[in-house]
């Protein structure tokens, strides 16, 4: 199946954590030019790689999004405003739809959060489970995905992406978690494992998210209208006890820190719910297997991207 043809791909959020692997995929498995909307167009990411261009602007900046589309072009929207308003986040992705549309792209693609699916008592979530997003955070970014699916028409696809945490180098997710095992005393590790016990993690390798929107950027396939889940929680290890097993062996931390005693799940749903989290369920699990029906699969394993994680996590902390 050949790739659509672009004039360009332009990115939003392309210097970002997940912007950065996602430019590095489009370089590896696309011909087409990138133009990256930045607020510092002497990013020193990439400067040497001929295929780039960095565009000065922000996404609030309307002044700015004229020069940075161009007609026939993929757009990516990586970027969420977090120190923004929900008013003025859903501004500048509609003003983006509104340009992409009128500079005939034929798609734009979106990403988005799985936890816009809020509360629910459901187990499995895929993309059918109704969404009652909870927080602020996931009622803006539900709200956009909405604008985005909305302006879907024949002459431009849209199309959302929903992952689930991002792990990797350079990234936030799991590094808290690291670092709590590096700091924290005995008993407390062992009250945690005991408590959280094999929680799941819902924790998704950066680079599958990476190829789940080059794919999404190159299928020929429909998928305009659509959303879709990456997550990799196919992998039993994505787990509180197991994650944290590996992270104190590779890091070599002292003691013991497998320990725990059983502790029914209901102590941990009532500490979940105390803590105003949507989600209490311990065992709650997002299906990628919509985008894998089209095709899609994940080029590592989750382990192998907790291998990877670990080797920065050292470096970084020079353990």
């Amino acid at each position: 199946m050949t790739c659509p043809e672009y004039q360009s791909i332009c990115i939003t959020g392309g210097t970002g954590f997940l912007g950065r692997y996602v430019v590095e995929k489009l370089l590896a498995t696309t011909k087409f030019p990138l133009r990256l909307l930045s607020r510092r167009p002497n990013e020193k990411s990439f400067a040497n790689n001929s295929r780039i261009s960095f565009i000065r602007g922000d996404i609030l900046d309307a002044s700015s999004w004229k020069p940075f589309l161009q007609p026939n072009s993929l757009v990516i929207n990586l970027a969420y405003l977090e120190d923004a308003s929900r008013e003025e986040n859903l501004r500048a992705v509609g003003g983006l739809l509104s340009l992409a549309d009128e500079k005939s792209c034929p798609r734009f693609l979106h990403c988005s959060t799985a936890v816009v699916v809020g509360k629910t008592s459901t187990s499995t979530i895929d993309e059918t489970t109704p969404c009652h997003p909870a927080t602020e955070y996931e009622r803006t970014k539900y709200d956009i995905e909405q604008l985005v699916s909305n302006r879907n028409a024949p002459k431009m696809e849209t199309v959302s992406l929903r992952p689930t945490a991002i792990f990797g180098a350079g990234g936030k997710n799991l590094v808290k978690l690291a670092d709590n095992l590096t700091n924290d005393t005995s008993a407390l590790r062992f009250l945690k494992n005991s408590l959280y016990g094999k929680r799941k993690l819902n924790a998704v390798s950066v680079e599958n998210v990476a190829a789940a929107i080059s794919f999404l950027a190159t299928t020929e396939k429909l998928v305009g209208g659509e959303t879709y889940i990456v997550s990799d929680d196919d992998a039993d290890e994505n787990n509180y006890r197991d994650v944290t097993k590996y992270l104190s062996k590779t890091l070599k931390l002292h003691g013991c820190h497998f320990l725990h005693v059983p502790v029914p799940n209901f102590f941990l749903r009532r500490a979940l719910s105390l803590s105003s989290r949507s989600n209490t369920n311990p065992q709650r699990t997002y299906s990628s297997r919509k985008i894998e029906s089209l095709g899609f699969r994940k080029p590592i394993s989750f382990f192998t991207g907790l291998v990877s994680f670990c080797e920065w996590y050292r470096e970084r902390r020079q353990l």
